[in-house]
C-alpha cells in the first residue's frame, strides 16, 4: 500500500488534477500510515479537493503532523 501511495502521489505532483481525488480518497480510507495519510491530505488540499469528511477527521488525527493541518 505505501508504495502505491507513494506512486500515486508522485503521478498527481508531476500531473496535478482534481481527477486526483476518488483514487487518493480510496487509498486513505484502506491505509493507517499517519505519514502517507499527511502527503494524501496535502495533495487533495493543493488541488482543492480536499472532502469535508476528511477535513472533520483533522482534529481526531492521531498524527500530530495531519492534525495540525486544522
Amino acid at each position: 500500500m505505501h508504495r502505491i501511495t507513494l506512486d500515486l502521489l508522485d503521478i498527481y505532483q508531476t500531473n496535478a488534477t482534481k481527477y486526483c481525488a476518488q483514487p487518493l480518497i480510496l487509498l486513505y480510507d484502506e491505509i493507517n500510515c499517519g505519514m502517507c495519510r499527511e502527503k494524501i491530505v496535502k495533495m487533495l488540499w493543493l488541488n482543492d479537493v480536499l472532502s469535508d469528511k476528511i477535513r472533520n477527521e483533522f482534529p481526531f488525527v492521531i498524527y500530530k503532523p495531519t492534525r495540525d493541518l486544522y
